[in-house]
């Protein structure tokens, strides 16, 4: 493989990992030059700033590293069934809700007019790597 084409595979992980990390997110990668100090290395790949996992359980085979900021994700309720995970410490916003409303928009970032900020809860059992 080239050097060309490496560094093109590299550009794209990292464009990938800064969107799955939203907008608030501040994620360094770098290709693990030897003079280089990092706070956390995965795959090869050298990242600055925090990252976060669950707490292992039994059984349990893989895990997930959350980089930047500790997910959040809404309160969960009874009869619940899946929900959001919002990554890099992005705050949702969206229009309050009315009697037979169905849907709604959610937006990230800068909160636009006649929007209200969404309640969200950290992720329970995660803890900080680095």
């Amino acid at each position: 493989m080239s050097v060309l084409s490496t560094r093109k595979i590299m550009l794209c992980a990292m464009s990938a990992a800064a969107i799955l990390c939203g907008a608030g997110a501040t994620l360094l990668a770098v290709a693990s030059p030897a003079s280089a100090a990092s706070n956390y290395s995965y795959g090869g790949v050298q990242f600055y700033g925090p990252a976060y996992q669950y707490r292992g359980h039994n059984g349990q085979m893989g895990n997930v590293t959350f980089f930047g900021a500790p997910p959040t994700t809404y309160p969960s309720h009874n009869g619940q069934m899946g929900n959001v995970t919002y990554l890099g410490g992005v705050q949702p916003y969206s229009y309050r809700g009315h009697n037979g409303q169905v849907g709604n928009v959610t937006y990230f970032g800068t909160q636009p007019r006649g929007t209200v900020p969404l309640h969200t809860v950290p992720v329970h059992n995660l803890f900080r790597v680095h």
